[in-house]
């Protein structure tokens, strides 16, 4: 298992919390910059999530079965401390 840590802008409707996202699935589609034709989808389980400033959220999603270059690449996004 892998995990990683993401902001995203969520709206959690009324009267909805950041425990409410736990269990949920979240889906993350990486794009590289204009011109490459390569994108990455990967989906894993929110195990945490807690509000962030401007109407964002921070999860942890944990990823399993994920491909050999799927690890690969969340491992150089996690060297680069890549910002999604």
């Amino acid at each position: 298992m892998l995990g990683a840590g993401v902001e995203v802008a969520l709206d959690l409707g009324t009267g909805k919390t950041s425990d409410d996202l736990v269990g949920h699935i979240l889906t993350l589609e990486l794009l590289p910059p204009t011109g490459v034709t390569i994108s990455v989808r990967m989906a894993g389980q929110i195990v945490y999530a807690n509000p962030a400033p401007y109407g964002r959220m921070r999860v942890r999603v944990q990823f399993s079965g994920l491909t050999e270059s799927e690890l690969e690449i969340l491992q150089a996004l996690d060297v680069m401390r890549a910002v999604w």
